[in-house]
This record gives C-alpha cells, sequence and structure tokens, in this order.
C-alpha cells in the first residue's frame, strides 16, 4: 500500500508518505533509496496534530468527498451531453474518456493535434492516453478534483465548443479558432 497527504489532504508540497508492504525485495531496494527522503521533524510534528484529530479529519474527509462527488457528478453529465463516452469512476479524481471520434485521424499524432487545438483555441489541457501507455489514440484523462465546479463547468464548455466546431465544420481552419470565439459564442 502506498499513501500520501497529496491527494487525501491536497497536501502535495508536504511531500509526506507512507509504504506498507510485506514484499522483503521491495523493503531492501527501497531501503537504500529512502536514505535521501526523511521527513523533517517539524514536518513530523504537523502530520502528526492534523492525523490525530479524529474530528477535523472525518469532517475535513467528508466535506472532500462532497466536493469530488459534485464535481464528478458534473463532469459526467457534461461528457454525456456531448455524447462522449467515458469510464466510469469507482474513486479518484478522474474520468477517462474517449474522443476519438473527434481526431482528425485515428492515430496519436491526431490525438496531439485534438490536445494542441484545445490549449491553444480555448486554453484547456487534458491529459492524452498515449502518455498513459493507452494504445487507442483519442482516450483522454479529465480531472474533475483540481478545480472549482464553476471553473470545471467552463473548463467542460470550451471542450464543448471545440467538439460542436469539429462536428459542424470539420478540421478545416480550426488552427484560427481562438478564445476570443468561444467568448462571443457566449454572449
Amino acid at each position: 500500500m502506498i499513501w500520501a497527504m497529496s491527494k487525501d489532504f491536497g497536501c502535495s508540497g508536504f511531500r509526506v508518505g507512507v509504504i506498507c508492504t510485506q514484499n522483503e525485495y521491495f523493503l531492501q531496494a527501497y531501503e537504500n533509496l529512502n536514505v535521501f527522503s526523511a521527513v523533517p521533524y517539524p514536518m513530523q510534528c504537523i502530520i502528526s496534530k492534523l492525523l490525530t484529530d479524529d474530528e477535523f479529519v472525518d469532517s475535513f474527509l467528508k466535506y472532500s468527498s462532497d466536493l469530488l462527488l459534485q464535481s464528478y457528478n458534473v463532469c459526467i453529465t457534461k461528457l454525456e451531453e456531448m455524447s462522449i463516452p467515458y469510464v466510469k469512476a469507482d474513486a479518484g479524481m478522474f474520468v477517462y474518456c474517449d474522443f476519438s471520434s473527434l481526431l482528425p485521424e485515428p492515430t496519436f499524432e491526431g490525438e496531439a493535434q485534438f490536445m494542441n487545438a484545445l490549449a491553444k483555441a480555448v486554453h484547456v489541457v487534458l491529459t492524452p492516453g498515449e502518455s498513459q501507455r493507452d494504445v487507442k489514440p483519442g482516450m483522454f484523462r479529465v480531472c474533475y478534483a483540481w478545480n472549482s465546479v464553476g471553473v470545471l463547468e467552463v473548463g467542460l464548455d470550451r471542450i464543448k465548443f471545440v467538439r460542436d466546431y469539429i462536428l459542424e465544420k470539420g478540421w478545416d481552419n480550426i488552427t484560427s479558432l481562438t478564445i476570443e470565439d468561444y467568448l462571443c459564442s457566449q454572449k
């Protein structure tokens, strides 16, 4: 088991984690790596106080879980409105989506073109499947936990704008598509 403060508590800068294993080979190998990653004493005190405050931990995790569920529901609702297939999440902070029907060609080059069109035209960044070792071009990871629900909705609306443009006009002139075009469409 690997656990860290970064996901459950949003404390990625704390660089505090735990590995629990009974694998002796892993432990032997890890002993040599761990020498440079000791947690400083002040950080140990902070984390100890935080994790022993059961009332805070319970309320924080409940609040966080409620926000994650709300964001997840917004994300999948918007994807369903766009008819974008996705893998339902049981936990976590990502939804894996299939944008392959929008690629200019069914290749990783096409995936990169779609990713670049989103970034350039509407300033939305998704994690492409190729970087996650997916064999199918057009798969993307959407992080629904990073921003507020309002920002998430705007990002997904921007993706929908590019999707609608591609479905209506194809890939012709997509390089001239700008954020101003999106903003004008919202008026």
